[in-house]
């Protein structure tokens, strides 16, 4: 049990570094995996549905915060959605 808690944190933590080639790794399935840009991309709908129900903007940009961990302007992608989620007019 052990395993999952720490695969967790880690998807968590860095989701693109374990995620995008979890098919390959653990299915052996021959997928190219998503660019991070083209995963930010795919969310946008997400997004808009789950802020026409009231989710708010911050509820669902957190959990997007380690997307470009390890990348470079990855601070600065996270600095611009956590000063900005609250911010009128966003979401």
């Amino acid at each position: 049990h052990v395993d999952g808690v720490m695969i967790g944190r880690a998807a968590y933590n860095t989701p693109f570094q374990v995620l995008a080639e979890a098919d390959r790794d653990i299915y052996g399935e021959d997928v190219t995996p998503k660019t991070r840009q083209e995963v930010l991309e795919q969310m946008l709908p997400f997004i808009e549905e789950q802020l026409a129900e009231g989710v708010s903007l911050n509820s669902i940009t957190r959990h997007m915060l380690g997307l470009f961990h390890g990348c470079k302007g990855g601070k600065a992608f996270r600095r611009h959605l956590s000063d900005n989620v609250h911010k009128d007019g966003s979401g």
